[in-house]
């Protein structure tokens, strides 16, 4: 497996999760937050 972020840099496990961590938790925040919108939105119609 080559990690997605080869040429750039030497980036251990570590790095990968924090980069994944910063990047992944807004991105999960804001698809919880769409849902939520869309699933109440629906439900009152």
């Amino acid at each position: 497996m080559t990690p997605p972020l080869a040429g750039i840099g030497p980036f251990g496990t570590t790095e990968m999760l924090v980069i994944a961590a910063l990047v992944g938790g807004p991105v999960l925040v804001l698809g919880g937050i769409i849902f939520l919108v869309v699933y109440l939105s629906k439900k009152q119609k």
